[in-house]
């Protein structure tokens, strides 16, 4: 064998050793990434929790304004068609 095959049997050999350790180090970097996805799905699903028991005492705060307000709402509709007749009488 001459010197220069036995130069690119070396080079060969590096190369395919570098590739192989990019390889590897690729498939490390695939796995770190698969954690923090999984990481994530447990902060959104926290999030989720959290905006879901939040939502739900707001809605029944909510509602509870809601009939306040309808009820002021009838109660004045009343006062105004029993103060209408009131004014009624005293204007004859």
């Amino acid at each position: 064998m001459e010197t220069l095959e036995i130069i690119l049997i070396i080079t060969r050999i590096i190369v395919y050793v570098a590739i192989a350790g990019v390889m590897i180090y690729f498939i490390l970097i695939l796995n770190e990434v698969r954690k923090v996805f999984r990481d994530l799905a447990d902060v959104a699903k926290i999030g989720r929790d959290i905006t879901t028991s939040l939502a739900s005492p707001i809605k029944s705060i909510s509602e509870i304004l809601e009939g306040v307000s309808r009820g002021i709402s009838a109660i004045r509709s009343i006062t105004d068609i029993f103060g209408e007749k009131e004014s009624d009488e005293y204007e004859e």
